[in-house]
């Protein structure tokens, strides 16, 4: 999971039918765990186009934020979308963020992670380079047939 149902309170505050259940006020609800595992899938989804994954530890570092943002919108969304508190800005929220791990995929945009390394190879040329034998047959050879 790349968010916990805390975070969603800390950023968006506690609205009661968002992240807790409605007897309890300090109680976290099922739900919002739920809808968070259920954003981290689908970014899973989307990440593993372009990432390996599970993510390392140095990876979720650096792009934790950015991910832990994206599970929020996405998760509040689903939680929203269960009833009539369905907001425009809760949709719109969700629709950027769906928007950039469709450009993530696509590699027009990219999580601020550090580089995978390529087990064996070397990360700092793509260039393709071949080497052959001299040539057999050339004109100076071929002069007397």
């Amino acid at each position: 999971m790349y968010a916990s149902a805390q975070d969603i309170i800390d950023r968006y505050g506690n609205d009661g039918w968002l992240v807790t259940d409605q007897d309890d006020q300090t109680g976290i609800d099922s739900k919002a765990e739920r809808a968070l595992n259920d954003a981290a899938a689908r970014i899973d989804a989307k990440l593993a186009a372009r990432y390996q994954l599970p993510l390392t530890a140095a990876q979720l570092v650096t792009a934790g934020e950015a991910l832990r943002g994206l599970a929020i919108d996405i998760a509040r969304y689903f939680l929203a979308s269960n009833g009539t508190l369905l907001t425009d800005d809760i949709r719109k929220r969700y629709e950027d963020a769906v928007k950039l791990l469709d450009d993530i995929a696509a590699g027009k945009a990219a999580l601020p992670m550090p580089p995978v390394e390529v087990p064996g190879g070397d990360n700092s040329s793509d260039t393709v380079q071949m080497t052959s034998e001299p040539r057999l047959f050339t004109r100076r050879r071929m002069w007397g047939l």
